[in-house]
């Protein structure tokens, strides 16, 4: 259990049946207690805690913000014991100190200026891990595809499609497996994993598409624009999840501190 709304949260508290006494001095649980299964009525117990957290600290999020001695009274009465710890195990480790970028408006507005020279991209909603559905955008598009992101996804921005549907499968490596992405007749992407055995079928697949493109499986032949995750509706960036930044991502930290004004036709920034 930790709070959020920060990178650090101020406190966390690891929930659990087991002893911390029972435990060896990497954490391992070495007691008689059963790891396989918490399911039944321990898992009922582990349910009453999080609400008496979520309880008293007066939210419907699950998000606890304050320390609440009275949840963990509440907690251990519950045959649990909650631990406290130095840091979330979730939260960032060592090598991700980079900060990751939220889609704020700062991100709106690059993605905006995007459109303006390439007139189209496509963009990636990841909603899950390994699930994710894709957005084919144009300025005129992009509010309303915006406005049915599911909150905290993660964001990727493709260069778009290529209508030349003939020219991207004749591309297509003879000793290599790609990613097929195509836009179907009616506006739908859809993509599928292949190598060259399935030539024929993709052939087959992508008939009537309007657009497709061919990515590489691997990360240095897969190039991204730029990339993001949804902060909550308060602009705080809350979701765990982290995407692998771009070029254009990692001058953010410093654009977002530049201050601008305008003289005349010439604007003027600096830090």
């Amino acid at each position: 259990m930790t709070t959020t709304g920060s990178n650090v949260p101020p406190f966390v508290h690891r929930i659990t049946k087991y002893d911390p006494a029972d435990r060896d001095r990497h954490g391992h649980y070495t007691g008689t207690e059963d790891t396989v299964s918490d399911h039944g009525p321990v898992e009922s117990a582990y349910l009453e805690a999080i609400a008496a957290f979520a309880e008293e600290s007066g939210v419907d999020r699950l998000a606890v913000r304050e320390p609440c001695e009275g949840a963990l009274s509440r907690t251990r009465a519950l045959g649990l014991f909650p631990e406290r710890l130095e840091r979330s195990p979730y939260g960032e480790g060592p090598g991700e100190e980079e900060p990751q970028r939220p889609a704020d408006e700062g991100f709106w507005a690059q993605l905006r200026w995007l459109l303006a020279l390439r007139r189209a991209v496509v963009l990636e909603e990841g909603y899950l891990y390994n699930a994710s559905r894709r957005h084919r955008l144009t300025e005129g598009t992009l509010d309303a595809a915006r406005a049915r992101l599911t909150p905290r996804a993660r964001l990727t921005v493709w260069p778009d499609l290529s209508p030349d549907v003939g020219a991207v499968l004749a591309a297509l490596p003879e000793d290599d497996t790609v990613e097929l992405i195509w836009e179907d007749s009616e506006g739908l992407i859809t993509s599928v994993i292949a190598d060259e055995s399935d030539h024929q079928r993709l052939t087959d697949l992508v008939a009537t598409a309007r657009a497709a493109a061919a990515v590489p499986l691997t990360l240095d032949g897969r190039h991204p624009l730029l990339t993001a995750v949804l902060p909550d509706a308060d602009g705080i960036l809350r979701a765990r999840w982290r995407t692998g930044p771009t070029a254009n991502d990692r001058l953010w930290p410093l654009l977002s501190t530049l201050r601008c004004r305008r003289t005349g036709e010439v604007s003027a920034c600096g830090v």
